[in-house]
């Protein structure tokens, strides 16, 4: 536990993760945004701190030992009935029953790992302004109750054969009435909302004939507007004459209306949130017959990340640009809800022949570009759809099925519309099993590294090399990178198993330079890895540690990482470059990003793909590509290294075309760490220009 002073103004966070390295982060980054940070390892911990410290909201981890997310979270609103603190479940999950077992223990909201340290800190400030305003709300409420309870009310009386009514002296005001009460009670009806006029005459009927009491509220329109007015009696007095009180509520029952309203709409757009959008679809179900209902599930998580780029006044454009478009497609929908911070829900009724152009028609509506910034940006939607009855037969059911579509899209990195299909429970239910074993394999030390040697086709000696992480299954054997490297960086485990490949290789390095093997040890940074501040520290105190010169490590990013956020990633880098670390962009040519890109990162090398040599001998296209890859670098005196040598034409074509460096099984298959000191020991070395740790590339 790490209890800080809290000062003047600053929120207090109360973080409960078992990630060190998560806590380290989140509290460094939670500090820079102005907060003060309570620090909690495990469940038991928290609720002490909790207890103690009195935050002002809770970041709690889902999946902890000894006593998880979801029993903190139940064990926090058993103890802090009165005013529990918002709560922001952390989890690898994105699965719907954690999800709603996080809502139905009290939880705000929910964020992913791995967490984004921007998104984190306008969740935090939109969920603890959402805490205050409900309590401001309620204790309106209470306010409101306290003073209908006292001497504020009104008093009448019924008497006569005609029905005759008199009210209490202050019964005018208290009604807000500019004109008469009604004398009588048929005038009392006649100014009774139609729907609510029997049942106020038998109320009185009842009384008047055999005593009975009663209680109701009824509506009272005026010319302003309608009031709502709450009737009571305890029947016939002793004089057999009918007495009873009034009073005026309208704005109490507005009050908890809005407080209603509140919790089932989400007050940026209005829109229902889940449960309440889950409810009208059932609603639509029951009134659809034998008709069809499209649901769909649209993630705006890439909108978001583009709109975090120019302020969270950009994001609620954004935002309310896509709920727009949604309530005004071409056909009517149903009912559209914002389900999750990044999630959209729509449901539309169809006919027989409808599904595949209508969600085609409304996902091409939703996609049209978006401005934000001033700048009109793609508007790159992952859409899941699923239909009624064909998919499901419930509202939950089919959300469910329309959530696992567009999960599917996410895992493949595919914008567009996906339908639900009968394997993707299967197949989600594989992928959570495999984000288990991850787990373990981080915990219990699984991975490995194995080393591909670099040659310079100068001198013809190795120079460097390309560290590779592996996993050996305790039951599967060797799991493929191209499968579990995705899942750890979609996690957040890549943040846990990236330090210790950092680590690892720095130390295998340091190790065959103690033997004279002065190589280059290049290290493949992701994109988790690229948004932590600390990375320069912590490489700075890895090479410090081992002994090993800075210009020894060659960091490699792919274009696609670079790309994320281009302003950021440029600062680390230069960061980085000022510290004496190489860099260099990785599998170059298969990104989106335009060549101008290289020269606004400070860079030493360039890694050719391997898709442009596997064919360089028959055509013509790839050659000419890497000789302008090869002209480019050299106007820029930039290394050049092709990947994917398995031939000697290959490695003469590309020697031949300028290319400095190559790797490949032509040299060498990826070796452990012996055996690559013993291919060195039979090929030697030449020292180098710095060398590559790629974590997970095959």
């Amino acid at each position: 536990m790490n209890p800080r002073h809290q000062h003047s103004g600053e929120p207090k966070i109360l973080l409960i993760d078992d990630d060190a390295l998560i806590r380290t982060l989140v509290s460094s980054g939670l500090t820079r945004a102005g907060m003060a940070v309570l620090q909690a390892e495990h469940g038991a911990e928290g609720l002490a701190t909790l207890a103690a410290q009195s935050p002002d909201l809770v970041l709690l981890d889902v999946h902890m030992p000894d006593m998880d997310g979801f029993e903190v979270l139940k064990a926090m609103h058993q103890r802090h009935q009165e005013r529990p603190p918002p709560v922001i479940m952390l989890t690898g999950d994105d699965d719907p029953a954690s999800i709603e077992t996080a809502f139905e223990h009290g939880a705000t909201d929910f964020i992913t790992k791995p967490i984004n340290l921007r998104l984190l800190e306008q969740r935090i400030r939109y969920a603890m302004a959402s805490h205050a305003r409900e309590h401001h709300l309620r204790q309106l409420q209470a306010e409101r109750t306290s003073a209908c309870q006292i001497a504020r009310l009104g008093f009448w009386r019924l008497s006569g054969p005609d029905a005759a009514l008199t009210w209490s002296e202050s019964a005018a005001e208290l009604l807000a009435r500019s004109h008469d009460l009604p004398p009588s009670l048929p005038d009392l009806l006649a100014e009774t909302h139609p729907d609510d006029r029997l049942r106020l005459q038998v109320a009185f009927d009842a009384a008047a004939r055999s005593s009975q009491a009663f209680d109701l509220e009824v509506r009272m329109p005026t010319a302003e507007h309608e009031r709502v007015v709450r009737f009571c009696s305890p029947g016939l007095s002793q004089e057999q004459t009918l007495i009873g009180s009034f009073q005026d509520v309208t704005s109490l029952r507005r009050l908890e209306a809005q407080v209603a309203y509140l919790s089932e709409h989400d007050e940026l757009t209005g829109l229902p949130r889940q449960r309440l959008f889950a409810k009208l679809v059932d609603e639509a179900i029951n009134e659809a017959g034998p008709g069809r209902i499209l649901i769909l599930l649209i993630s705006i998580d890439h909108v978001l990340k583009l709109s975090e780029y120019f302020g969270s006044r950009s994001s609620r454009e954004a935002i309310l640009t896509i709920a727009q478009r949604l309530q005004s497609g071409s056909r009517p929908a149903v009912v559209a809800g914002r389900l999750e911070d990044g999630v959209f829900g729509l449901a539309a009724k169809i006919g027989d022949a409808e599904v595949n152009a209508l969600a085609g028609e409304i996902q091409d509506h939703l996609s049209q570009p978006i401005t934000i910034g001033g700048r009109d940006v793609p508007a790159r939607l992952m859409v899941g759809a699923a239909v009624y009855p064909t998919d499901a037969d419930a509202a939950d059911e089919l959300i469910k099925a329309a959530r696992l579509a567009c999960r599917s899209a996410e895992e493949t990195r595919r914008d567009g519309l996906h339908f639900y299909t009968a394997g993707s429970e299967h197949d989600y239910g594989s992928r959570l099993v495999l984000e288990a074993d991850l787990r373990s394999a981080c915990r219990d030390k699984q991975f490995f590294l194995v080393y591909q040697p670099q040659l310079d086709m100068h001198s013809g000696q190795v120079i460097g090399s390309e560290a590779l992480l592996r996993w050996q299954h305790p039951d599967r054997g060797i799991v493929s990178p191209v499968e579990f490297i995705p899942v750890l960086e979609e996690t957040g485990l890549i943040r846990e198993a990236g330090a210790w490949v950092l680590e690892q290789a720095v130390a295998d390095a340091a190790r065959l330079r103690a033997k004279a093997y002065d190589l280059r040890m290049g290290i493949n940074l992701s994109a988790v890895q690229l948004r932590s501040e600390q990375l320069p520290r912590f490489l700075r105190e890895l090479c410090r540690r081992h002994d090993l010169p800075h210009h020894r490590l060659e960091l490699e990013i792919t274009e696609g990482t670079a790309m994320h956020d281009p302003v950021a990633t440029r600062i680390l880098l230069e960061r980085l470059k000022s510290l004496g670390f190489s860099l260099s962009i990785d599998d170059f040519g298969t990104g989106h990003s335009a060549l101008s890109y290289i020269t606004a990162f400070p860079m030493d090398t360039i890694k050719i793909d391997r898709s442009f040599i596997q064919h360089i001998t028959e055509g013509r296209k790839q050659r000419a590509i890497v000789t302008a890859i090869s002209a480019l670098s050299s106007q820029l005196g930039l290394t050049t290294i092709a990947e994917g040598i398995e031939t000697e034409r290959q490695r003469d074509y590309v020697d031949a075309l300028g290319v400095h460096e190559i790797q490949g099984f032509l040299l060498s298959r990826p070796l452990p760490f012996d055996e690559f000191e013993q291919f060195l020991a039979r090929h030697g070395t030449a020292s180098a220009r710095p060398s590559s740790v790629r974590a997970g590339k095959p």
